[in-house]
């Protein structure tokens, strides 16, 4: 029986990297027929770094643009301050594509353009693949990111209002000069954006917002981006003469952030990513997880640890930063909340601490 990736983003391209380099036959089941871009801030933090390190990928020779610096802005306020660490910006199509790459290269069996239609958890899981028809696995590792599969998926409430876009905007000489180094993060009412550079000119604008603040927009997205660049200066200084790369952005609609798996008698589906837990964007570690995600995941089942003791092991690794992350979100979520966070960020060691609170707190050990 195979042993089954679903997904070839972070999570799963890096499992597949792990589980071959093991030594392991694994197939990995990709919807998208070539590389394209996600809704993603596409900021690789200290521990997603050291972990493509260890995976065998240089950020840095894949194109990535360092970051030592966060602005924070509300209004017409804005605080800069040093980052603990070196960040790093690179595009999702390009860092999906190379964890791909180097699976295949260790000999993992990519299959691009299927669709997995359901998965049905039990002794055996049982899958349902374009193409494919029935396939019974051995185990599964579930890493279809934000997106759920038919038969596991995540649980959704109504409190899970928040519609994440994305687009790339090209911007001027002397706004990508001012930009570049920096991951910039602007609050406004309903939500909040971050931009940064992924290329000389070129800049990721990832937003979230309510959906009611979409709603009164009149689900326009450039009604919506002119409205809260009137609100936000500093995000207005940046796209005033900024030209977007497409009429429309990617999106994605009821994003539960907060959700962390709880152990459910499962012995061999193993959830990796946003699949085991979607942490809050405004932290900007997402990727990070990942990473980790699929490192834990891969080790357990490598040492015949079922995947209820690793879903168990992850929500303990990640409790301090769901935390801080879930206060920080509450806090931006009012007026009152994003003026205090100004007033404190202004004071030169808070912004580093809670960037630190935020991170990653212990990382796996990568197989090699």
């Amino acid at each position: 029986m195979p042993l089954v990736i679903v997904g070839g983003g972070v999570a799963g391209g890096a499992a597949a990297v792990l589980l071959a380099r093991a030594g392991r036959h694994v197939m990995l089941l990709e919807r998208e027929q070539a590389p394209k871009p996600k809704v993603c801030g596409e900021f690789l933090s200290c521990a997603a770094h050291d972990y493509l390190i260890a995976l065998g990928l240089d950020p840095a020779t894949l194109g990535a643009m360092p970051i030592s610096r966060l602005r924070l802005a509300a209004g017409s306020r804005e605080v800069s301050t040093n980052l603990p660490f070196t960040g790093w910006s690179l595009p999702r199509d390009i860092l999906d594509e190379a964890l791909l790459q180097r699976a295949a290269a260790l000999g993992a069996d990519i299959r691009r353009g299927t669709i997995v239609r359901s998965l049905q958890d039990g002794a055996r899981p049982q899958l349902i693949v374009d193409g494919l028809g029935e396939i019974e696995a051995d185990t599964v590792f579930l890493a279809t990111g934000k997106h759920d599969l038919r038969g596991v998926a995540r649980p959704i409430s109504a409190t899970h209002n928040l519609i994440g876009f994305k687009g790339y905007f090209h911007l001027p000489n002397s706004a990508a000069h001012t930009l570049a180094g920096h991951i910039e993060l602007a609050m406004f009412g309903g939500g909040y954006a971050g931009l940064q550079l992924v290329d000389a000119n070129r800049a990721n604008l990832s937003l979230l917002v309510t959906q009611s603040r979409f709603a009164a927009a009149g689900q326009d997205w450039f009604r919506l981006l002119d409205e809260i660049c009137a609100e936000n200066a500093l995000l207005r200084s940046r796209l005033s003469d900024a030209l977007p790369e497409t009429d429309r952005p990617l999106a994605i609609f009821r994003l539960p952030f907060g959700f962390r798996h709880r152990p459910d008698g499962s012995e061999h589906v193993f959830r990796l990513g946003d699949q085991m837990a979607c942490m809050p964007s405004f932290a900007g570690d997402g990727m990070s997880i990942a990473l980790h995600s699929a490192v834990a995941a891969t080790d357990a089942y490598l040492a015949d640890v079922d995947a209820d003791a690793y879903h168990e092991r992850m929500r303990r690794d990640l409790a301090g930063q769901f935390t801080w992350s879930r206060v920080l979100s509450h806090i931006i979520a009012t007026q009152a909340g994003r003026r205090l966070l100004m007033e404190v960020a202004a004071l030169p060691a808070v912004m580093p601490a809670l960037a630190r609170r935020t991170r990653l707190s212990r990382l796996a050990q990568v197989i090699r």
